[in-house]
């Protein structure tokens, strides 16, 4: 079954967003930054003053900039936040039966994230979080497969990677 758009496009894939659509987590970027910013400034000095709070992918742009050396040590604090969220996730209200739902009206299912593999990692197979993951970080399977973003940068307007879900074929995913 393809869904036929009002445009004129049919669309075999469904994507969900992992985040506050599937799972809830007490993930809070802004305490990340705040952890991240501490880290830079007790090695290299204090950052530029500025009225606005430093966000996460600014200070992995300022690592790579400015103090190249920090940055795997600032990603480990990124990647570490993220970490002891998902140890604590649960899935949101009605979010099997959303991905459940797609697949019986004939659609293949991927997961969006900019959460780094580690993170999906420890809620692949968690019996907490039923969610069928698959390994990667690439449309990989006809099940539900993770695409993942990166949390250093904004996500991509637009994605597009060959896939065995539909072979032949393009899948394209536009994000915000």
């Amino acid at each position: 079954m393809l869904a036929r758009l009002w445009y004129g496009l049919s669309v075999a894939l469904c994507v969900f967003d992992l985040d506050h659509t599937l799972i809830q987590t007490p993930l809070d970027l802004a305490a990340m930054a705040v952890d991240m910013r501490a880290l830079i400034e007790g090695s290299s000095g204090p950052l530029p003053r500025r009225d606005e709070r430093y966000r996460v992918g600014e200070l992995i742009a300022y690592c790579r900039a400015q103090a190249p050396a920090l940055e795997a040590p600032v990603w480990d604090v990124a990647l570490d936040h993220e970490r002891r969220a998902m140890e604590v996730a649960a899935l949101e209200p009605g979010a099997l039966a959303a991905v459940g739902g797609a697949r019986r009206a004939g659609f293949a299912t991927a997961i969006w994230t900019n959460n780094a593999r580690g993170s999906l990692r420890t809620i692949s197979g968690s019996p907490r979080l039923p969610l069928p993951l698959a390994s990667g970080s690439a449309l990989t399977t006809r099940s539900s497969s993770a695409i993942r973003g990166s949390t250093g940068s904004p996500r991509p307007r637009r994605v597009s990677r060959s896939s065995p879900i539909a072979p032949g074929r393009r899948i394209s995913i536009a994000g915000e």
